[in-house]
C-alpha cells in the first residue's frame, strides 16, 4: 500500500462492526473478525472498526460520529443502509443551508456524515459502499431496506463526485449462496463472508486511491 494511506475510518452498523447473527432476531453476536480486520490484513494498514449494531445513519449523526478521533484517518469508509431509512429525498432533506441542520432522516443525515468528514479533514478520501444482499426470506424487513438504500446511494455518491464501491452487485453475495455466506440469519455474514467483504473493499479502496488520489502517493 502507498505510504501516505495508513489508517482507513470504517462507519457502518452491524456489517462493519462484524456481528455474525442471530436467530430470533435481536442479539448481538460480534466477532473481531469483521470486514475492518480483513481489511487490515489484506491492505497492512489500521483499519479503526467504528461500526455501531443496529444503526441508522440518523443514528450514527446523533450518537457516534463526532465522538471519533479523526486525527489519524488518511481515509473512510462508509456502509449505511441496511437498517433503513434511505430514501430518494436527497434534494428536500438537505435544502437547509447548513448540514448541521439537514433533515433528520436517513438521507438528510447520510449527507450530513458525508459533509462533516469533508469539513473536518478537506483532504481525507471518502468512499460509500452500496448494502450488502439480504435474504428476504429470512430479513424482509432489511431486504426492503437495502433495496431502497442501493437506489439512492449512487445518487449520493454522485452529488458529492464520491467513489462508489458497489458491494451489492460486485461481491458476488446472492440467493444462490446466502446459506454459506450469511447462514445464520440471512443478513449478517459468516468468516468468510467477512473476508471477502474486507478484501473486496479493500482491493477497491487500493485501486481507487491510486487511480483518484495520484498526488496523494
Amino acid at each position: 500500500m502507498t505510504d501516505s494511506l495508513k489508517t482507513i475510518l470504517c462507519i457502518g452498523d452491524s456489517l462493519t462492526e462484524g456481528d455474525y447473527g442471530s436467530e430470533p432476531e435481536g442479539t448481538a453476536n460480534v466477532h473481531p473478525e469483521g470486514y475492518p480486520y480483513f481489511l487490515e490484513k489484506y491492505l497492512g494498514v489500521t483499519a479503526i472498526n467504528a461500526g455501531k449494531c443496529g444503526f441508522t445513519s440518523l443514528d450514527y449523526w446523533k450518537y457516534t460520529l463526532k465522538t471519533l478521533d479523526l486525527s489519524t484517518a488518511d481515509a473512510a469508509v462508509i456502509m449505511l443502509g441496511t437498517n433503513g431509512g434511505i430514501t430518494d429525498t436527497i434534494e428536500e432533506d438537505t435544502a437547509a443551508s447548513s448540514y448541521e441542520n439537514y433533515a433528520d432522516t436517513g438521507t438528510g443525515r447520510y449527507c450530513s456524515i458525508i459533509e462533516y468528514l469533508m469539513d473536518q479533514k478537506p483532504d481525507m478520501p471518502i468512499f460509500l459502499c452500496t448494502c450488502p444482499y439480504v435474504d428476504p426470506s429470512r430479513r424482509l424487513r432489511h431486504a426492503n431496506c437495502v433495496a431502497d438504500a442501493n437506489a439512492v446511494i449512487p445518487k449520493i455518491a454522485a452529488r458529492y463526485h464520491l467513489p462508489l464501491l458497489d458491494v451489492n452487485q460486485e461481491l458476488g453475495v446472492s440467493a444462490f449462496n446466502t446459506r454459506i455466506m450469511q447462514p445464520v440469519d440471512g443478513l449478517h455474514g459468516s468468516y468468510r463472508f467477512y473476508s471477502k467483504l474486507g478484501t473486496y473493499i479493500g482491493n477497491r479502496v487500493r485501486s481507487l486511491y491510486n487511480f483518484v488520489y495520484p498526488e496523494e502517493n
